[in-house]
């Protein structure tokens, strides 16, 4: 883990067709005539998706998107921007996020490939900050982070503070089983990644785990399918692996109209908060102690621990 500033090298050029953006599409519900002032939540996350593709054909990125089954009208609309999505083959996120993964890893020229949201639109202008620690050899490993006002500002107020407080117990407990210096923080929850095209770094995120402790899984509702197998065990695998894993910060703004749906749908997503908020967390426990052979108690302890300083949302 680099724990020094990286180094104050001015920007790589680059080419940005050696850029492959990676993500999975599913808007079951997506329809252009749908009235845009009811809140709808496939309305709103596949218009940010459509910009997001927009504007990475513009910058002349190329993508590589798996869909689990968005209605004709999304398919079509895509396919007029140039993009023929991948069928996806397997049943969970995790298996849509690999198979594009595998595809975008076997392009010719891919040299850096950009796992994020469909949703995530604004990032796109923020590529080239986020590859340079790769493309000038400082990084096998970028892992995104937000900057804090804008955090703040722009995302529904129970999401930053759910995601604000999930972060700081994902980096306690990787500094308990010390996988992450002490003073080295990473935005876990944001979910936007930076590879380099490196064999063994792939087969990091194309791994795949479990929970041996089905009793376990089923009261805590764990399945590291969901999102923990492409979006936090990688990076764990990738600190305690050898790779240069380094933290990039940048100023992303959240989709108003997603924030907006979001809040007049707050009950509903509340909810899908801490259900992931409480599953990722305990997924999150599991893999450290198999990473670091760390006592069970002992993280159990700390967990509890934090919990009493999250009573808004418990």
């Amino acid at each position: 883990m680099e724990t020094t500033p990286l180094k104050p090298n001015p920007k790589e050029t680059f080419n940005p067709h050696s850029v492959v953006i990676v993500f999975p599409t599913f808007y079951r519900n997506w329809n252009p005539a749908v009235n845009r002032k009811r809140p709808n939540a496939d309305s709103a996350r596949g218009d940010a998706s459509i910009s997001t593709i927009t504007k990475a054909i513009s910058a002349g990125y190329r993508l590589v998107i798996v869909d689990g089954g968005s209605s004709d009208s999304y398919l079509e609309k895509i396919n007029e921007l140039g993009i023929v999505p991948l069928r996806q083959e397997g049943s969970t996120m995790v298996s849509a996020k690999n198979q594009a993964l595998e595809v975008a890893a076997g392009l010719g020229g891919a040299d850096t490939l950009l796992l994020t949201q469909p949703e995530k639109d604004d990032v796109i202008k923020d590529i080239s900050q986020l590859i340079n620690p790769i493309i000038s050899d400082q990084a096998d490993l970028v892992v995104a982070s937000r900057e804090h006002r804008l955090f703040e500002q722009t995302y529904p107020a129970f999401q930053f503070l759910s995601e604000s407080w999930a972060n700081k117990w994902c980096n306690k407990i990787a500094h308990l089983v010390k996988v992450l210096p002490e003073g080295v923080d990473l935005d876990w929850f944001f979910g936007v990644k930076v590879l380099k095209n490196d064999r063994e770094l792939v087969k990091m995120f194309m791994e795949r785990y479990t929970i041996d402790d089905r009793t376990l899984a089923a009261r805590k509702n764990l399945d590291p399918e969901r999102y923990s197998n492409s979006d936090f065990f990688p990076i764990l695998a990738a600190l305690t692996g050898g790779k240069r894993v380094v933290n990039v910060r940048i100023p992303f703004h959240y989709p108003e109209n997603q924030k907006q749906m979001e809040e007049a749908l707050a009950d509903q997503f509340m909810e899908k908060r801490r259900s992931q908020r409480q599953s990722i967390l305990a997924e999150f426990v599991q893999y450290a102690r198999m990473l670091t052979g760390n006592s069970k108690n002992h993280l159990v302890r700390a967990m509890e621990q934090e919990s009493q300083n999250f009573r808004p949302l418990l």
